[in-house]
């Protein structure tokens, strides 16, 4: 039994473009492109109604809905919202399940974006889809993605540990009354109701720097604020109480640096404007300093509201909490009932007043003890037939964590650098055999082609960050590996290019350094790395600088319990143009058949892997030389499982005289096509079998002396190699020196 998990990502790319990345159990992960129709449904009118929200004028619910509406039909263009209304009835109608709705806007590039009232999100009429509220919807829940370059841990207990609640009253006399007693009294119903799991630290009241500090000591997993906030000549501020009981205003970032003492699970920020942001300055909130902190959930308020509203949304918050609801869950359900009190309803701006921040996945703070069949409804199982990822078992002999993997593949570049047609068709072939329950068993396989370097990053980082302890996370790269001048590495993009002096616009690739420093962040401790690709040099012309055509892949990459498998670091060999490349068919071919199984206990590991890639390409490719670097540790790594029987997982074929002919770095090779007739004499096709393998043998011997002498001599500064390396094009077919 698992939990189900459906979900409908929003992510803002730039002014223009939007991308909406679908979840849902057994199945891959979904991206569909989309406009981003800012300047169209973003009219003066509308404009002004935010100002009106703002200013705390809306009272017509009319007024909402038509705000609402606009919201929406920025984000989603005709196409996704069709899109969105299907998926939301089949996950929602037909399946009963609860679908979760996360926006995502880089608050940094896009200031006055983040800070519209996104909230107020619903479905336009003209699509007769019914009346649906996203930020109060039963059955859906809304919520925002910080811009954090950053992933908070999981949100985990240790054995038997109670839910420590801190609650933290600042009421300076100076300033209008603070209710606060309702929502204490619920906390303290809470706790005594559940003792077992629950425990209502010493509530903090009033409020001081010291106060919060000792409080934090005590490592709360939610901390609760009431009091007072304002967001004042474009910054955020929330009032402390001075020993005169009088209101001490502090900025957000002095704020959230006490949040350095104890950096709690949930942050519910019960104070007004705590939320609101500038649509000017980046990052000035109340809220966005407290997300940096590397806050899992903050809750907090944007615009302000009364003492009633407040009040009443924090006591539903803690009920939904102890019914064994998820964070995200309860305030849905808070603002929901905000809407439906008489006195707020949808014609005042209340409803849409609570934003959440999550920056982990659902996980219920409070185990309710006797879950009710309303609860099972909001956090749904999978009761029905096993879906994809349930096949997928745990390897007996390898810790209990999972399998991850995100394949890159990179065929199209910019000025400066060669296309590799094959280097996208790789990733098809590797994720069939890692998502293969009776092979790679790998229950998150995602593919990635011709990313720009941001998005290659990020979902690099993406795949690391998410990662727990006994995961196995994997990442194959197919395409360019360049160098710069003091021999660091990069791994090119489709928007990667050399400039006028035959130098690498750095700006433009993934360099080794940064997927390093995202390794060593992860707490992953088994990660592998297979670059399929060669190690070519972008040094300014003119430069004196040795290329020895080789990376020092261990301290660029490397570390404990890591493995780096690399198809080559001498030369360059591209993808073949009508096939995959010689060294993912050979990793293909070892896993699917099982061959690559050296020592017959049916499980393959990364040494043995790259033992038998090696063994045949240097029957096919004596000048390529696979490497791996690691440790005693990763080196026994498991990759996959051996068939008991072979069964293809693809019919296209392996390495074939045609496509190492077809190869524009290949095509020196000699190849001797028979006739049919002839293969079918058994005498004659051994004989021609040796001839070739003598010939190519001999040809490529020869071939490799001629370019070592060249290379060589161009490195002792001979005239007359430096005048072939960089001016003889028969030199540059044959021996590729780029």
């Amino acid at each position: 039994m698992t939990r189900a998990k459906y979900i409908y990502r929003i992510c803002v790319i730039n002014p223009r473009r939007v991308r909406v990345e679908k979840e849902e159990p057994g199945k891959p992960n979904n991206r569909i492109p989309g406009i981003f129709r800012y300047q169209d449904k973003i009219t003066p009118e509308v404009k002004e109604l935010i100002e009106k929200v703002r200013q705390n004028g809306l009272n017509d619910a009319n007024q909402s809905r038509f705000l609402g509406e606009a919201l929406f039909d920025t984000l989603f263009d005709d196409e996704l919202c069709d899109d969105f209304i299907a998926f939301y009835n089949e996950v929602v109608h037909t399946k009963q399940q609860l679908l979760r709705v996360e926006l995502h806007i880089d608050e940094r590039k896009m200031p006055e974006v983040a800070a519209f009232p996104w909230e107020f999100m619903c479905l336009p009429e003209k699509k007769y889809s019914g009346t649906m509220w996203l930020a109060t919807a039963p059955a859906l829940v809304f919520s925002r993605l910080p811009s954090q370059r950053i992933s908070a841990p999981p949100m985990e207990s240790g054995a038997n540990e109670k839910m420590r609640i801190a609650l933290v009253v600042s009421a300076p006399t100076d300033l209008n009354p603070v209710a606060y007693e309702e929502v204490q009294a619920a906390i303290e119903t809470l706790a005594q109701e559940q003792p077992e799991q629950v425990e209502l630290l010493p509530v903090v009241n009033p409020a001081s720097r010291k106060a919060i500090d000792n409080i934090l000591r005590k490592k709360p997993h939610i901390f609760h604020f009431i009091g007072h906030g304002r967001f004042q000549n474009e910054n955020g501020e929330i009032a402390l109480v001075d020993e005169f009981d009088q209101a001490r205003w502090i900025s957000a970032n002095d704020f959230s640096e006490l949040l350095n003492q104890h950096r709690p699970r949930i942050i519910l920020l019960q104070a007004c404007q705590g939320a609101m942001e500038s649509t000017s300055k980046v990052s000035v909130g109340l809220a966005s300093k407290v997300v940096q902190q590397i806050i899992p959930v903050l809750v907090a308020m944007q615009y302000p509201v009364s003492n009633s509203t407040a009040s009443r949304f924090a006591c539903h918050f803690y009920k939904q909490l102890a019914q064994g609801k998820s964070e995200d869950i309860a305030v849905q359900e808070g603002r929901r009932e905000i809407s439906l009190h008489e006195s707020t309803g949808y014609w005042k701006r209340d409803f849409a007043t609570p934003v959440i921040f999550m920056q982990v996945q659902d996980a219920p703070v409070v185990q309710s003890q006797n879950e009710s069949g309303f609860q099972r409804l909001n956090q749904p199982v999978v009761l029905d037939k096993p879906s994809h990822k349930q096949l997928h078992v745990k390897d007996a002999r390898q810790s209990q964590g999972v399998k991850r993997a995100l394949l890159i593949g990179v065929s199209k570049y910019g000025k400066g650098l060669k296309p590799l047609p094959g280097a996208t068709k790789d990733l098809e072939e590797i994720k069939g055999i890692l998502s293969s329950p009776q092979l790679g068993n790998f229950v998150d396989v995602k593919a990635l082609s011709n990313p720009d370097r941001q998005e290659m990053e990020e979902a690099i980082e993406e795949l690391f960050a998410s990662s727990e302890k006994d995961d196995l996370v994997l990442l194959f790269f197919s395409g360019h590996g360049v160098k710069d001048s003091s021999n660091q590495l990069y791994l090119t993009t489709r928007i990667t290019r050399k400039n006028s002096q035959g130098e690498l616009v750095k700006t433009t690739a993934v360099s080794a350094r940064a997927i390093h420093n995202i390794m060593n962040g992860s707490r992953s401790k088994r990660q592998v790395v297979i670059l399929d690709c060669c190690f070519s040099a972008a040094f300014r012309k003119g430069l004196l600088v040795k290329d020895d055509r080789s990376v020092d892949l261990q301290n660029q990459l490397g570390g404990e319990g890591r493995a780096i498998l690399a198809s080559s670091t001498d030369y360059s060999f591209s993808q073949l143009d009508k096939q995959l490349s010689i060294y993912t068919q050979y990793l293909v071919q070892g896993i699917e058949t099982g061959e690559a199984d050296l020592n017959g206990d049916r499980v393959i590991s990364l040494d043995e892997l790259h033992e038998y890639i090696e063994n045949k390409i240097k029957e096919t490719l004596p000048v390529m030389t696979p490497k791996i670097y690691t440790d005693q540790e990763g080196s026994k790594i498991q990759i996959a499982k051996a068939p008991r029987d072979y069964s293809p997982v693809s019919d296209t074929p392996l390495v074939t005289p045609e496509g190492i002919k077809e190869s524009s770095k290949a095509d020196s090779l000699i190849i001797l096509s028979l006739p049919i007739k002839i293969l079918s004499k058994l005498v004659i096709v051994i004989a021609i079998v040796v001839i070739s393998v003598l010939l190519r043998v001999a040809y490529l011997e020869k071939e490799s002396v001629y370019c070592n002498d060249i290379i060589e001599g161009f490195h002792k500064g001979n005239k007359k190699a430096t005048n072939t390396y960089y001016n003889d094009q028969e030199f540059k077919r044959r021996c590729n020196p780029e």
